[in-house]
């Protein structure tokens, strides 16, 4: 495998990203962290070309109670979930965050 670049986005997250999932499409990806936020990022512009400004949060949903430890989005990109050190799974909606 060879990768071609690499994104980096400073402070991403108030605390550590421990997932991230692509959403159908490779436009955009979700993020969960130690913080306790889920967020999508639009990375299509950031892909696209060299040098470009790095990718900023589209959407930032919050909710858990302890760090977002897994994410994963449905085949349609229409939503995404989430799984907490909280014991609870969150459901988004990704269309809202378009």
């Amino acid at each position: 495998m060879r990768l071609t670049r690499t994104l980096k986005v400073d402070d991403a997250h108030e605390d550590a990203a421990w997932c991230v999932a692509w959403v159908p499409g490779g436009r955009s990806l979700v993020t969960g962290s130690v913080d306790e936020s889920v967020k999508v990022w639009d990375v299509s512009a950031a892909a696209a070309a060299p040098g470009a400004s790095p990718p900023e949060p589209t959407h930032t949903y919050t909710g858990h109670t302890l760090g977002a430890v897994s994410v994963a989005v449905d085949a349609g990109g229409a939503h995404a979930a989430s799984s907490s050190l909280d014991s609870f799974v969150r459901v988004w909606s990704l269309e809202d965050s378009a």
